[in-house]
C-alpha cells in the first residue's frame, strides 16, 4: 500500500483556506449575532496576540486548558491556540 504523498490537511487549513476564499460568509450564527469567516479570523489574530503576550513561555506544542461556556468566543479561541501551535485541552461547563 502507498502512502498519500499530500501533506496532512488540519482544521485551520480548512479554515483559512474559507477565511481567504469568502471572507464575508457567515461561520457562526448564535443567537441574534452572525459572525462572518473574516470576523472570526480577526478575533482569533486578537486573542492569538492576547495569549502569546500574557503566557510568555507560551510555545508550539504546550497545550493550553481553556475553561469556556458554549459561545462564539470557545470558537475564535481555539483558532487562536491553533495559530500559535499549542494544542486545547478542553474543559466545558455546559
Amino acid at each position: 500500500r502507498r502512502l498519500n504523498r499530500s501533506p496532512p490537511v488540519t482544521l485551520l487549513d480548512v479554515f483559512q483556506e474559507n477565511a481567504r476564499r469568502r471572507p464575508r460568509r457567515p461561520l457562526i450564527l448564535f443567537q441574534d449575532e452572525v459572525y462572518t469567516y473574516e470576523d472570526v479570523d480577526r478575533r482569533s489574530n486578537r486573542v492569538a496576540r492576547l495569549l502569546a503576550r500574557r503566557l510568555g513561555g507560551l510555545e508550539p506544542g504546550r497545550t493550553v486548558a481553556v475553561f469556556l461556556p458554549n459561545q462564539p468566543t470557545y470558537v475564535w479561541t481555539w483558532l487562536a491556540l491553533a495559530k500559535l501551535g499549542c494544542p486545547m485541552a478542553c474543559l466545558n461547563c455546559n
